[in-house]
């Protein structure tokens, strides 16, 4: 004699109970996936805890302290050679200071300009020794595109400039400009 229809039911009933269970303690997610959210201070986007110094053996970018002529910056994307001027001789602009965003979805051109402005003007006057407001340097910043963050790139740098738009000549590091 085969089994009961009671027992068949409770059989099914039993593995769809077992299925719900653990479907609901189980994450199934791509590994490959960038996941993790960028949290949003408005307007301002979040940005990593890693500030990323001058001898950052592994970064790709331009470092702290890097001084680069407008033209070779023009061209410059987050990962490739570019060639640097030496800060005692005159340049357009000076690097200081590198900042890895956090990892998430692209956040938007306009965030992540507007998030990395924000932090460049805060950490201006530890670098310059004055108050942004009455120096005579301005700020410019450099973030990833949506292509660049989808292949990985999540470094964005600040550059101090002459708000006069004149070449600087020696570093702005602690030059109270």
């Amino acid at each position: 004699m085969g089994p009961s229809v009671g027992a068949i039911v409770g059989v099914i009933l039993a593995g769809v109970a077992a299925i719900a269970f653990l479907a609901g303690s189980l994450s199934i997610s791509n590994p490959f996936e960038d996941t993790d959210p960028i949290e949003f201070a408005a307007p301002a986007v979040t940005i990593a805890t890693t500030t990323l110094g001058p001898a950052a053996d592994d970064y790709y970018g331009l470092l702290v302290g890097d001084c680069i002529d407008d033209e070779e910056l023009n061209g410059y994307v987050a990962g490739d050679d570019y060639e640097t001027t030496p800060c005692d001789d005159p340049h357009d602009n000076e690097v200081y200071l590198g900042y890895e965003f956090a990892r998430g979805p692209y956040p938007g051109e306009d965030a992540a300009r507007e998030g990395l402005a924000s932090v460049c003007e805060g950490e201006f006057e530890g670098y310059v020794g004055r108050v942004y407001e009455s120096s005579s340097l301005d700020v410019y910043a450099t973030w990833p595109g949506a292509d660049l963050w989808a292949s990985g790139v999540r470094i964005g740098e600040c550059l101090l400039y002459g708000r006069d738009l004149s070449q600087l000549t020696g570093s702005a590091h602690q030059s109270g400009w």
